[in-house]
């Protein structure tokens, strides 16, 4: 079985705030790492379907929220690639267990919990450099 390997530049979400401002590349980009409904969960849809009309729709109220959620997931997936290890990247977000007990990196991240990002990401570098030794 042949494993495709991902590397993607890991960007710090104070640093490069611009970076992926359009929801629908950015559902694009993450949708399959993730899958689309933890994409569409961690965006703060109901549904992978409302998380693409957000993404159609100009207007959408969400949209900017969702894109700023989806930016810190991309963060927490580039974390894991530079670790060689995307694949655990979603696994990982759901786990009640990755930052604080009771609450997964995805639903901080859904509940735009102020703050989340910093300690999500710095749990994400913990946990992706120390599998596997």
């Amino acid at each position: 079985m042949r494993t495709r390997r991902v590397i993607l530049a890991v960007a710090d979400p104070d640093t490069d705030p611009e970076r992926g401002s359009d929801l629908g590349g950015l559902t694009a980009e993450v949708s399959p790492l993730l899958g689309r409904e933890l994409t569409a969960y961690v965006a703060g849809a109901g549904s992978a379907r409302e998380l693409e009309r957000w993404a159609r729709d100009d207007d959408a109220p969400a949209r900017r929220s969702a894109a700023e959620r989806l930016r810190t997931a991309l963060h927490v997936i580039e974390v894991f690639a530079a670790a060689n290890r995307a694949s655990r990247a979603a696994g990982w977000l759901c786990d009640p267990r990755a930052v604080r007990a009771g609450a997964s990196p995805a639903q901080l991240i859904r509940d735009a919990v102020p703050d989340s990002a910093r300690p999500i990401l710095a749990a994400a570098r913990r946990f992706a450099l120390s599998v596997g030794r």
